[in-house]
């Protein structure tokens, strides 16, 4: 059986050849994403996104619906998802995330993907996601990137200033919420990881939107987020990625050094999260 990097370079192969006149991208990287599609592929107009489920994809399907939903949140709305199967599927977790997809394939059934990709009038089960939608999505990325950006240039500038050192201490990692609709939570790691990250945005998609026949629609738990770290993360190809991507799932990141701001900034981002109601 096939492991995901297996089943990518065997569909890379059989994608390059069949489509040999379109642009395809394996893992392609969006500044938003922490994970996107496994392939996307674009031509004629037409622009197809792959996902083949990881081990623990597998395993929890809600991993997997995170995913497609981000994904259809920050692509353009057009993009046709479809969804390819391992060759042994673990688990049937993900069988209630069928109706989400444009198509869904067997591993046996690859060979379809390329005859999708070509067809300008193929839509499947897929719904186009409202503009609305979208449009609501990247007003809160918006709103807490702005937070971010400002906190971290006041961080390197009071660094410079007065030369702080950086300290430890013990905190916990459960979220707390402060003012109704902001989740605060520290996080112990020096060094903020990919994983970090990701376990803030999943636990904050899968209050803040409801996966309805391919559609992520706003949740009334829709919260905006504040993660306090000792140092801001760092991604080695593109240092921002991870800050970017922690905003587009809704959470703003300052340092330990900002704590007498939390107030202030739990106070800002609830009066823009009540600006920015949901989409009408």
């Amino acid at each position: 059986m096939m492991d995901l990097n297996s089943r990518r370079r065997e569909l890379n192969r059989l994608l390059s050849k069949q489509l040999s006149d379109f642009v395809v991208a394996a893992v392609p990287d969006h500044p938003l994403l922490m994970r996107g599609p496994d392939f996307l592929v674009g031509g004629s107009g037409i622009l197809t996104a792959v996902f083949s489920p990881s081990q623990a994809e597998q395993k929890d399907s809600r991993l997997l619906a995170n995913r497609l939903i981000l994904s259809r949140l920050a692509m353009p709305t057009h993009t046709r998802n479809v969804l390819l199967l391992p060759e042994k599927p673990q688990s049937l977790a993900a069988g209630y995330l069928l109706n989400d997809f444009a198509a869904v394939f067997e591993w046996r059934d690859r060979d379809e993907i390329a005859k999708i990709a070509r067809d300008q009038r193929f839509t499947g089960l897929q719904r186009e996601i409202p503009k609305e939608i979208q449009h609501a999505a990247r007003r809160q990325f918006s709103d807490v990137m702005q937070i971010t950006s400002i906190m971290r240039y006041l961080d390197e500038k009071r660094r410079y200033n007065h030369d702080l050192s950086v300290f430890s201490r013990s905190i916990g990692e459960e979220i707390f919420f402060l003012e109704g609709n902001i989740a605060s939570i520290e996080i112990t790691d020096k060094k903020v990881s990919t994983k970090n990250v990701s376990k803030l945005i999943n636990n904050q998609v899968n209050k803040s939107y409801i996966l309805d026949s391919s559609i992520p629609y706003p949740s009334p738990d829709l919260y905006y987020g504040l993660a306090v770290v000792e140092e801001l993360p760092e991604f080695r190809s593109d240092p921002d990625k991870l800050m970017r991507a922690a905003a587009f799932g809704g959470w703003a990141i300052i340092t330990e050094r900002q704590r007498d701001s939390i107030p202030a900034l739990l106070k800002q981002l609830s009066d823009r999260r009540e600006r920015r109601t949901q989409w009408r």
